[in-house]
């Protein structure tokens, strides 16, 4: 993955970048749908200790920050359509 520093574009982890994306562990993004915790581990600080993940497959969700993002989750519903109707 690159980032952009000052204008320019430099590895975000450069220790990787000879390696082989489908052999490094996979990376998770946080959607912010939804939690569920204790109220006393949210208040302490601790609410991000022993998570367990629901991995959402890429085809069921889309972050939208631009209008492909939006016309790409408008495919993506329409496929779930075509899916759920056949």
């Amino acid at each position: 993955a690159f980032v952009v520093r000052e204008g320019k574009l430099e590895y975000q982890y450069p220790e990787f970048r000879t390696a082989r994306s489908q052999d490094l562990e996979p990376i998770y993004h946080d959607c912010g749908q939804f939690y569920v915790m204790k109220t006393d581990s949210f208040l302490s600080g601790t609410q991000y200790e022993n998570m367990i993940p629901y991995v959402i497959p890429e085809t069921e969700v889309q972050d939208i920050d631009t209008e492909e993002d939006w016309l790409l989750a408008e495919m993506k519903y329409r496929r779930m359509q075509e899916k759920s109707n056949s």
